[in-house]
């Protein structure tokens, strides 16, 4: 019912499918039924797209009604989570190989009795659950353009966005490919290599480019998670597109054979930011207080490393030098 009350708002099925992240096709679908279950027209379809019946607004009036009861609700079901100490992090799977670990490690030393509790989801999927209450902390990448979007719509429900990394997407290649000595490289010339994926690039990237660069490729082969793709790549010879946080920070395989190489003719600004997405701190329950805490304090980590390694005076940038 919150998906029709947005259509409501927008007066158009496909800025409101924009704003809910979920496609457009979808969301006309769920109309078509609710109406179906209804027995009348929600919405008048028009040039411009749509209008509210008759009928349709005292539906969605007490729809509203409907959907406040429901958050109340949930409100009291979370008091009883509270109790049992858990937090929910929804984590992207490009993410997850490098944080999981720390901050499960936080959580075990500090908080003994706590229970945590990962799960995996796609890119935007995670600001979509955020938004409907599945959780109150997410950890995915947004390009700057995504970012912007996602904060226009999220600020009405109280939820935050905040940069923890700022990252772009890199070729990986072993250090013995013949591409790991280019200072960066261009899409054409990749045309004949092989790419190890993963899934979620085909469904909500990391980054929305992949019907710009994908199409350059002959063959490409789609892994089912981050551990995979290293190592058809370390061993098949393979090459990858990923994020160099991905690459660098991802504890499931060994990076040290590994070379990223900046790519340099991307027809969108190759931006990926790496983004906490939460509820209002004053919201949490006093674990996922912590939880925040401790993803801040990993980010924090990773940032006074890297100023370490510009004082201690590296001439080499640790993201294009092998690793």
């Amino acid at each position: 019912m919150e998906y029709l009350l947005e259509v409501d708002k927008c007066q158009s099925i496909s800025r409101a499918a924009q704003k809910l992240y979920i496609g457009q096709t979808t969301l006309s679908s769920l109309v078509r039924d609710m109406e179906k279950e209804m027995g009348f027209p929600i919405f008048k379809r028009i040039h411009s797209g749509v209008e509210t019946t008759e009928k349709g607004r005292e539906f969605l009036k007490l729809a509203d009604s409907i959907c406040m009861k429901y958050r109340q609700i949930n409100l009291l079901g979370k008091e009883q989570e509270y109790d049992r100490r858990t937090v929910m992090v929804l984590i992207n799977p490009s993410i997850s190989g490098a944080m999981v670990f720390p901050l499960n490690r936080m959580i075990m030393e500090h908080e003994p009795y706590g229970i945590l509790n990962f799960r995996e989801y796609n890119g935007l999927d995670i600001g979509t659950k955020i938004i409907q209450g599945e959780a109150s902390i997410g950890l995915t990448f947004m390009s700057g353009k995504e970012q912007r979007r996602y904060k226009s719509s999220a600020i009405k429900y109280n939820i935050k966005v905040r940069d923890m990394y700022s990252d772009q997407l890199y070729l990986l290649v072993r250090k013995d490919h013949p591409l790991a000595q280019e200072k960066s490289v261009s899409l054409e010339i990749l045309k004949h290599e092989k790419l190890a994926l993963l899934p979620h690039f085909l469904v909500n990237c990391d980054i929305r480019m992949q019907t710009d660069w994908l199409q350059y490729f002959h063959h490409y082969t789609i892994f089912t998670n981050l551990y995979l793709v290293k190592r058809a790549v370390s061993e098949q010879n393979m090459i990858s597109v990923l994020s160099g946080f991905s690459v660098m920070y991802d504890e499931s395989f060994r990076s040290d054979g590994f070379q990223m190489v900046p790519i340099n003719d991307l027809k969108h600004k190759n931006d990926l930011h790496l983004c906490m997405i939460h509820h209002c701190y004053k919201e949490m329950h006093p674990l996922e207080k912590k939880a925040y805490h401790y993803i801040e304090a990993y980010f924090n980590d990773l940032k006074l490393d890297a100023e370490n390694n510009a004082k201690a005076g590296s001439e080499e940038d640790p993201a294009f030098a092998g690793i």
